[in-house]
């Protein structure tokens, strides 16, 4: 086998008979480099294998692996160089894709291996990379952090990553409106993390006004999916939005505002005749929750407020009582942010619940020194050896003791705390364990009988098949949403989530259950969760009213489906004709 390995090496060549000479594998591995860029370097490497051998050649590929995952990263947004000190510097412009490379989600759910995947760190990196996809004939998706659990953001040909695209950005005063109150305004750029945006925030005396359980995502794939928190007076991130900044087909670039937005349109345009300014209520709300179809956000205004402290309170529960509360709603109205977390399993006699109050408060004396768990299943793992591989393996072999163990989570996380909001909103490591989930978005006269079902499903499959949720579902209440394609559009909402860890049996399965069935008590699936929603029998045209509207707008800024992909097809949204000659 070595003497195969080894081939033609001889003389100097060979330094022995597995390893071929340093200098051999390096010149190979030269030439593997510009393969892609040169044609010629392909008969160069295969006349190099005939000559030295597989074993030379395979060492070759292996030096050439080891120095591309030591790579420096794209340019930065503000250094302009040329295209052969880039190359010099070891570097890579944000608007040069990477050939033969794989995304995956977070939890390797979801695999794209796209013709190319950009790394933009400017606004012209993205004009150019949707002039070249334009001019290719290729189709367009941009990505965060992956925390979707569906294909929204997958694509066969360009995928735009867009964490390079992470600035916080100088607010120009003088282009606004008079009148407007710009204190309380605040612009970054679509890439920047929730957890970053929030720092910058701080340091600038603000604070979003209000935020989900996570931070580890773009603040544009939050927006864009219409990711919300808790409180009935607060609707999702988007209806933070006062202004958007959208890069469409062909790099056509827009500034996107409801009627009578923010922005003076003669000052806008005689400074930057390169945007489009567009103050239309059907652009602006539908692109607000575009879902990745209408273009690449770059940019966002948000309205946020000075920051803040809360108060956080757990306290255990009963689902008869949590009930009969929600049934005189007082809970919902005397608290900022409540929300429930139910056990989905009886356990004596009744549905185990944990109840979150969270209210401001003045800044304490002084906060914890460590943030503690507040998460189900990162208290648990945090309880046990092997962390999450052990939850998994017993969740899937003693499946029956699911219940007691979900019992058990909730009393562990059952506490006080006292800190910044956006230390109070975050529920912590979460993302830590490889777990996805779903959720169910609900009117406030449907979400309890809806409610009663989801537990009846569990009690049946729990019975019939030992399936289990293997975590409490949560409800949350959020205010209704003008966004066109928002779950909670038209109507405050009860959002109920289902989180699932990664590798539980009938998980998937019992997730499709429970959406399909919640469609009869008008349930819209969350569009970056889980769902399994189809453009069949008119289904989602059935869910959102205003699906036309945001339709019309989605053909202006995407008229020959450079946006489109598998989502965009699932959903009947991208059109398509059929001919037989």
């Amino acid at each position: 086998m070595s003497e195969m390995l080894q081939g033609g090496i001889t003389g100097t060549e060979a330094q022995s008979a597995d390893t071929p000479h340093p200098e051999t594998v390096a010149r190979i591995a030269a030439r593997l480099a510009n393969v892609t860029s040169d044609p010629a370097s392909l008969a160069s490497v295969g006349a190099d294998i005939q000559t030295y051998g597989i074993g030379a050649f395979l060492h070759a590929v292996q030096q050439k692996v080891a120095a591309d995952s030591q790579a420096t990263p794209t340019v930065t947004a503000d250094l302009t160089l040329s295209t052969d000190l880039l190359q010099q510097l070891g570097l890579r412009r944000g608007d040069e894709g990477v050939i033969r490379d794989t995304w995956t989600d977070y939890i390797g759910s979801r695999v794209a291996q796209p013709l190319r995947i950009f790394h933009p760190t400017t606004l012209g990196d993205l004009r150019s990379i949707l002039g070249q996809a334009a001019a290719e004939g290729c189709r367009v998706k941009a990505v965060g952090s992956g925390h979707s659990f569906t294909d929204v953001a997958i694509t066969r040909d360009f995928l735009i990553e867009t964490h390079g695209l992470s600035q916080t950005l100088n607010l120009e005063h003088d282009l606004l409106r008079p009148g407007v109150h710009p204190e309380t305004l605040f612009e970054t750029e679509g890439g920047i993390l929730v957890r970053d945006l929030n720092n910058a925030l701080w340091n600038a005396g603000l604070g979003l006004v209000n935020m989900g359980g996570y931070d580890g995502q773009t603040i544009a794939g939050v927006i864009s999916t219409s990711t919300h928190g808790s409180g009935l007076t607060f609707g999702p991130l988007a209806s933070q939005v006062e202004s958007l900044t959208l890069v469409a087909a062909n790099g056509k670039t827009y500034r996107i505002e409801p009627v009578g937005g923010i922005t003076d349109p003669a000052r806008w345009a005689a400074r930057h005749p390169e945007t489009e300014l567009k103050q239309d209520d059907d652009w602006f709300y539908a692109c607000q929750v575009g879902i990745g179809c209408m273009g690449v956000v770059y940019s966002l205004i948000l309205r946020v407020r000075e920051r803040y402290y809360l108060k956080e309170e757990r306290t255990l529960s009963t689902w008869s009582q949590v009930r009969r509360d929600l049934q005189t709603g007082q809970v919902l109205h005397d608290n900022r942010h409540y929300e429930v977390l139910v056990n989905p399993y009886q356990t004596n006699g009744d549905h185990t619940c944990l109840i979150t109050r969270r209210n401001p408060v003045p800044e304490p004396a002084a906060l914890p020194l460590v943030q503690p768990n507040r998460n189900f299943f990162v208290e648990l793992a945090a309880s046990s050896p092997g962390v999450s591989d052990l939850l998994q393996t017993v969740f899937n072999l003693y499946p029956s003791v699911t219940p007691f163990i979900i019992d058990k989570a909730m009393a562990m996380i059952a506490r006080d705390y006292i800190d910044r909001s956006y230390y109070v909103f975050n529920i912590g490591a979460a993302n830590n364990v490889p777990a996805y989930g779903s959720e169910i978005g609900f009117t406030m006269d449907q979400y309890q009988a809806a409610t009663e079902r989801i537990l009846d499903i569990a009690a049946r499959r729990q019975q019939a098949g030992q399936a289990y949720l293997t975590a409490p579902f949560s409800l949350r209440f959020v205010k209704a949403s003008q966004a066109y394609m928002s779950m909670m559009y038209g109507a405050d909402t009860c959002m109920i989530e289902f989180p699932m860890l990664k590798n539980t049996i009938g998980g998937r399965e019992l997730l499709q259950q429970i959406e399909r069935d919640m469609y009869a008590f008008g349930g819209r699936p969350h569009w970056g969760l889980l769902n399994f929603l189809s453009g069949a029998n008119n289904l989602i045209a059935t869910m959102y009213p205003m699906l036309p509207r945001w339709l019309a707008v989605y053909r202006q800024l995407n008229p020959n489906g450079l946006f489109d992909n598998a989502f965009t097809e699932r959903c009947g949204f991208a059109a398509h004709g059929f001919t037989r000659p």
